[in-house]
């Protein structure tokens, strides 16, 4: 079967990754930016008279 679908409708291509890979040392670096950040913007609205 497999050969027969080869010939009806050529070989399967290989799937390709679309998006680049990110090195894990980057994705942690920018979860601990990010998790500063929303500490920051968490302080300045408890701070702030309502």
């Amino acid at each position: 079967m497999t050969s027969l679908m080869a010939y009806a409708y050529g070989k399967p291509r290989e799937a390709t990754s679309a998006e680049p890979m990110i090195p894990m040392s980057e994705i942690e670096d920018a979860r601990q930016s990010l998790k500063v950040k929303l500490q920051r913007i968490s302080e300045s609205l408890e701070s702030r008279p309502r």
